[in-house]
């Protein structure tokens, strides 16, 4: 059986990554269809560049907000397994989100939360922490597992353990010029973070300039009505704010997102992107 062609450099990733393991060179051009369902929602957060996160306690302001903000040009929605009737707005998402916008989970605690809301057809899972597990749980079911870190030691460690995509939190502790510098380190430079925990759209262009590849936001993106009992007077402060300025943010986030994923297509030719190496792996360039 001919083996696939591979570049130095793609063996040099395929040796960091399963290091002295044995492996079957044949299969590495070989999908299955969890890995090649994780190739595809990989590019397609890359591609969207911010997951807006609806952690909410009035479901069905979240499920209003999740339709609205999918129909400014939002690609990517979180809702948080701590959200208020989480599995209702989720399949309520699901069903009614157009296909330009995945939807994933956030604040998964355990690997034995993954397989019910992998039947509600979720592409991506976040958690604050690493639970055991996690990581292998979510690619069983082609789901893209997002666990969390902070040192670089935590976050290698992570990446090493076959995390596509890293969490980093919480971010508003860091700095883009902190991860633009744990990047530059040698082979730390193909870790695929993802900044999320008090950022928001006024510093996306620095976490997209220092490498982050996707940034996680919450209520500085989404808005606080959805945390408020409909008609009660913090629903309405909220919602004066969401409409005399936070939908304008939104809508400016995203349109600056979609910008830089055009400039990204037009600037580098599709091979330079890593989830689409033959052999499956997703590094950062």
């Amino acid at each position: 059986t001919a083996l696939p062609i591979l570049t130095r450099s793609q063996l040099s990733q395929v040796e960091e990554r399963f290091g002295k393991n044995a492996i079957d060179l044949t299969l590495l051009g070989q999908d299955s269809e969890q890995e090649t369902q994780i190739r595809s929602t990989l590019e397609h957060l890359n591609d969207a560049g911010v997951i807006a996160i609806l952690r909410a306690k009035n479901a069905d302001v979240a499920i209003e907000r999740g339709l609205e903000l999918a129909a400014m040009g939002c690609k990517a929605l979180e809702v948080t397994t701590d959200t208020t009737d989480c599995v209702r707005v989720v399949d309520e998402l699901q069903s009614k989100l157009p296909d330009s916008c995945i939807l994933g989970v956030g604040t998964v605690m355990k690997a034995e939360q993954v397989p019910s809301f992998a039947a509600l057809g979720v592409k991506f899972a976040l958690s604050p922490i690493a639970p055991p597990g996690f990581i292998d749980a979510c690619h069983n079911y082609g789901i893209v597992a997002v666990p969390a870190g902070f040192t670089s030691n935590e976050l290698w460690s992570l990446h090493q353990q076959g995390a596509r995509m890293i969490k980093l939190f919480p971010a508003h502790q860091y700095s883009p010029s902190l991860l633009k510098s744990v990047l530059s380190v040698g082979p730390l430079k193909n870790m695929n973070i993802s900044p999320s925990g008090g950022i928001g759209p006024q510093t996306a262009q620095d976490w997209w300039a220092a490498g982050a590849k996707v940034l996680a936001m919450g209520s500085n993106l989404v808005g606080k009505d959805i945390n408020f009992p409909t008609g009660s007077a913090e629903f309405l402060k909220a919602r004066t704010d969401w409409e005399t300025s936070g939908r304008k943010a939104a809508k400016e986030l995203f349109e600056r997102a979609a910008s830089r994923s055009e400039k990204l297509r037009r600037g580098s030719p599709r091979s330079r992107f890593p989830f689409l190496l033959a052999f499956g792996l997703f590094f950062g360039n």
